[in-house]
């Protein structure tokens, strides 16, 4: 945490903001699969939260060309649930503090 308060500081001038990567693998990732702990990605991104306030920034993301789409793995796609589960998801992550990524079509709740 302490590097990453000093490499995205504003008054360092080094860079805008950091990428973390503790909740990609909650799940096992894609190779291993497991049901994720919830608690344990609630205490991430608290940690980030609270770590960074006022002293450096962060990224937002939940999925990447390496990772399920979001919907799929961690929401359910099937319908009557797929737009709601997205929905869901994408307000969890825009509610929080720092620049969120959005996955090519994320923002229209593709699944995988």
């Amino acid at each position: 945490m302490h590097d990453a308060e000093l490499i995205s500081s504003p008054q360092r001038k080094e860079l805008n903001m950091i990428f973390t990567f503790e909740h990609m693998d909650l799940d096992g990732g894609k190779w291993t699969p497991k049901l994720l702990d919830l608690r344990t990605l609630k205490n991430i991104f608290t940690t980030w939260q609270k770590g960074l306030y006022g002293k450096g920034w962060n990224s937002l993301y939940w999925n990447n060309h390496d990772q399920p789409r979001i919907v799929s793995r961690w929401g359910n796609d099937t319908a009557p649930y797929r737009d709601l589960s997205a929905k869901m998801l994408a307000t969890c992550l825009h509610f929080l503090c720092g620049t969120p990524y959005i996955y090519q079509g994320e923002e229209i709740g593709n699944k995988n």
